[in-house]
C-alpha cells in the first residue's frame, strides 16, 4: 500500500472520478466521512476545545454533560458546548454596539441539522440537545460572562421569535430590550398575503424614522 493509498483510506477521500485538471468543478468533489468516524469525534471534544483556546488567546469554550450517569456505560453524555472565538470577542469589544443578534439553525449529517453559511459577523455560537428556555439561558449566561453583560446591560438583542427566548433574557437581563427580525416577521405573513405591494409597505415601514415630540 502506498502512502497516498494509506492517506485516502484514513480519510475516506475517493478520488476516483476526479480529473487531472485544474478547473475541476467543486460541486463535483465529495468527501464522505464515515457515520462512525463522527460519531468517534465526541470523544475528543475536550481536545478540541483546549486546541481552540490554546491557538487563539482569550478564546472560551465550555462543553455541558448530562448530570444523570449512565449505569451501561463508563462515560458521560454530550448536552452542550459553547465556543467564543477571542479575536471575534477582542473585536466586537473593541467596536462596541450594544446590539446582537439571536438565531438557532440545525447542523447536518448523522446527527441532524443545518450549517452556517458565513452570512453574518459571529459573537459566540454554542451546538445544544434542544431549544428550550434552560437551553437558551445556559447560553446566554456563557455569552454574558464573555461579554461582561449584567442585569442591568442595556444591550438589543434582536431574533425571530425562537421558543424559550424571551423568558431567558428577562430573567437575565432585566433592563434590556428586545426585537423581532423583520425578515421573519414578512416570511410569516407572506404565507397568507403575497402581494409585492404589501412587501414594499412593510420594509418601508420598518425603515421610517420617528421624530420624537
Amino acid at each position: 500500500m502506498t502512502d497516498d493509498d494509506s492517506e485516502d483510506e484514513d480519510y475516506f477521500v475517493d478520488l476516483e472520478n476526479i480529473v487531472d485538471d485544474v478547473d475541476v468543478d467543486m460541486r463535483y468533489f465529495h468527501i464522505h466521512v464515515d457515520e462512525d468516524v463522527e460519531w468517534k469525534q465526541y470523544a475528543i471534544l475536550r481536545d478540541y476545545g483546549l486546541e481552540l483556546m490554546e491557538r487563539n488567546p482569550g478564546t472560551n469554550v465550555k462543553i455541558d454533560c448530562h448530570t444523570k450517569t449512565n449505569k451501561n456505560s463508563n462515560t458521560r453524555t454530550f448536552r452542550r458546548i459553547y465556543i467564543y472565538l477571542g479575536a471575534l470577542k477582542e473585536r466586537f469589544k473593541a467596536n462596541l454596539r450594544d446590539f446582537i443578534g439571536l438565531d438557532d439553525t440545525f447542523i447536518k449529517g448523522p446527527y441532524p441539522g443545518v450549517d452556517s453559511n458565513n452570512g453574518i459577523y459571529p459573537l459566540a455560537y454554542a451546538f445544544d440537545e434542544n431549544e428550550t428556555i434552560d437551553s437558551w439561558t445556559w447560553f446566554l449566561e456563557q455569552l454574558g460572562d464573555d461579554l461582561e453583560l449584567y442585569a442591568d446591560s442595556n444591550f438589543t438583542f434582536i431574533f425571530d421569535g425562537q421558543k424559550g427566548i424571551i423568558p431567558a433574557i428577562a430573567k437575565l437581563y432585566t433592563q434590556a430590550k428586545h426585537r423581532f427580525c423583520l425578515r421573519h416577521f414578512y416570511d410569516n405573513m407572506k404565507r397568507q398575503w403575497k402581494d409585492k405591494d404589501l412587501k414594499d409597505f412593510v420594509w418601508t415601514c420598518a425603515t421610517a424614522t420617528t421624530v420624537r415630540h
